[in-house]
């Protein structure tokens, strides 16, 4: 195994970051209030046109709609970024991360 590695400042904040994501993911509230939520939100952005009196009002509705998906969409990449960051980070941080372009490792 190698030798652990010192993470630069920088690095060290972007993990700090990273642990409390994954902490808040972890929470009661958030599996079973806040992303449960977004997914509903997200899978039933579509909307009946009968609900709506008239077409202006329907775009909105399906502009607003569109918009809040794209947005959870944003959320939930962001939160596996900064995991896959984090999970990168603790790799590298353990001195586990592999020099392909290392001779004679």
């Amino acid at each position: 195994m190698a030798d652990k590695v010192e993470l630069s400042q920088e690095e060290q904040e972007s993990l700090g970051l990273a642990q409390l994501v994954a902490e808040m993911r972890k929470t009661r509230g958030w599996q079973e209030i806040v992303e449960p939520w977004l997914k509903t939100k997200f899978s039933n952005s579509w909307l009946d046109p009968r609900n709506s009196k008239d077409q202006t009002e329907f775009f909105y509705q399906y502009s607003t709609a569109w918009a809040f998906a794209q947005a959870v969409t944003e959320i939930f990449r962001y939160l596996d970024e900064t995991q896959a960051k984090a999970d990168y980070l603790i790799k590298k941080q353990k001195g586990e991360l592999v020099d392909k372009f290392a001779i004679g490792k």
